[in-house]
């Protein structure tokens, strides 16, 4: 280590330079394979430029006297930067071309047409032997051609009619609507490309529900053809207004013409699909339907299930005409006319009849398995509720269904871990999903029954023992799930109003 004065830095600044080891091997030379690529262009481009500039200066000192030869050398040292010699070359090429042109006389420039103008007329289709020899001939063939063309356009506007002013009206209307049209279609075009992928994915399914309506509404007028059970009905009953039209049948509002009663009249296909037959006690063969309404009407009418008061089986089809309790409506359109929810209170006075309903059912061995707010009529006064539909139900039994039939949003979780379920389970599962729809105008999802299942579930405006009783219905597990028979028995039915 030693210490030396560094006079570019500083003349009194030391700097310690380490002077190599003795025994230290010394430091090889880096070749040019090892240098990096624009070091290695940077060095061989800085030779070449020394090698021109050593050339040029030693060609121009020979050719010219000492005065003239050092005069340049002072300005190729002032102009050594390369874009001050680029621009000096353009400038020097810029007054060549000007001397030149200058120098060239005017007729060559007018008369003998450039190599570029020759090529363009040969592109063009003229050949050197052809008739446009020089540019001025090709100058008049242009004017010639003009003044044919305004010609022909001044002809052709003398010889058509004058517009009137309705006319132009006409045209400027129909103008802005193509307009209109246009800028329609691209905000709707707009529209589209901003929706989300799941978005466009609805409009398929709309107009597949479009596509399902038609096909409904063509059912029905085709319903409306003559039946053999037509006799009978006409003769006995006045048909009216639609009530409802289902997969298999339609409803339609009637009156008796003995004491002019109300009643509806219900029409069902036959389809081997849907239809079960079953053996009724008397021993006739008769459709499912039939059977559990009967079977649900025995013993003595209840109020809280629907009355069938006269049916007539047919060969293609079944009709069964029930009471019209006027003026009354099913439970799902009751609830859409009022916010697609209802109140507690009247949360409660539904559900304690629809329960009665159903007590009723399993005393009688019939399996409704459809619980649902359409198949629930409520009279709008006196709000009485009443059970109907008994088309997807069964005979109830204690052994467990291996099908269902029913709403996809009421079907038990059993039957999609295992395959199989239990009428009453199934049943008080059916009936927290009512309670849950009506409480909260929606269906309860994944999520939402996790929540319930942890009972973390709840609503401010929701009472305490509601919530209990929905954490009870919904039990995933129907051992754990609460008993038909008790629910009628919770503190949220026995609480005073």
């Amino acid at each position: 280590m030693r210490l030396i004065r560094n006079s570019r830095v500083h003349p009194l600044v030391e700097v310690q330079v380490q002077e190599p080891h003795p025994t230290a091997p010394a430091e090889t030379p880096v070749d040019a394979g090892d240098r990096k690529w624009w070091k290695v262009s940077s060095f061989f481009k800085r030779l070449k430029r020394q090698d021109k500039s050593s050339s040029s200066h030693q060609q121009q000192l020979n050719a010219r006297p000492s005065n003239e030869a050092s005069v340049d050398a002072a300005e190729e040292k002032k102009e050594r930067k390369w874009w001050k010699r680029f621009f000096r070359d353009q400038e020097s090429s810029s007054k060549r071309e000007q001397e030149s042109e200058a120098q060239q006389p005017e007729e060559q420039k007018i008369d003998s047409p450039t190599s570029e103008v020759q090529e363009k007329l040969t592109t063009a289709g003229f050949s050197d032997d052809s008739s446009v020899a020089s540019i001025e001939d090709l100058q008049l063939s242009i004017s010639l051609d003009l003044s044919i063309y305004t010609e022909e356009q001044e002809t052709r506007s003398s010889d058509e009619a004058p517009v009137s002013a309705a006319e132009e009206e006409k045209m400027e209307k129909a103008e802005k609507q193509k307009k209109m049209e246009k800028v329609e279609e691209k905000k709707v075009e707009n529209v589209e490309k901003r929706k989300k992928w799941w978005r466009k994915s609805k409009a398929p399914k709309a107009e597949e529900q479009k596509g399902a309506a038609e096909q409904q509404k063509c059912e029905h007028h085709s319903m409306r053809i003559p039946r053999s059970s037509d006799d009978y009905i006409l003769s006995h009953y006045q048909l009216g207004r639609e009530l409802g039209v289902g997969g298999f049948g339609v409803v339609y509002q009637a009156k008796r013409l003995e004491d002019n009663l109300s009643v509806a009249v219900k029409y069902v296909n036959k389809n081997a699909d849907h239809l079960k037959t079953y053996y009724h006690p008397e021993g006739r063969r008769l459709p499912l339907e039939i059977v559990l309404t009967l079977m649900a009407n025995e013993g003595g009418s209840n109020p809280e299930i629907i009355q069938l008061l006269d049916w007539k089986d047919y060969s293609d089809h079944f009709v069964m005409i029930f009471e019209y309790p006027a003026p009354c409506q099913d439970l799902e359109d009751y609830m859409k006319d009022r916010g697609d929810k209802i109140s507690e209170g009247l949360a409660k006075i539904v559900m304690r009849q629809v329960i009665q309903a159903i007590l009723v059912c399993c005393q009688r061995k019939v399996f409704h398995r459809d619980l649902k707010p359409s198949n629930l009529l409520i009279n709008i006064r006196t709000l009485q509720v009443k059970l109907i539909d008994f088309g997807c139900g069964d005979v109830l039994r204690d052994s467990y269904y291996r099908t269902y039939c029913g709403t996809i949003f009421y079907l038990p979780p059993e039957f999609l871990y295992h395959g199989v379920y239990h009428a009453n389970p199934a049943t008080v599962w059916s009936l927290g999903i009512l309670l849950f729809r009506m409480v909260s105008g929606r269906y309860p999802f994944f999520f939402t029954l996790l929540w319930i299942r942890w009972k973390i579930w709840h609503k401010r405006h929701l009472s305490k023992e509601l919530l209990q009783l929905l954490h009870e219905l919904l039990v995933v597990n129907p051992e754990k799930r609460m008993n038909l028979k008790d629910i009628l028995s919770h503190s949220w039915f026995t609480e005073s109003e």
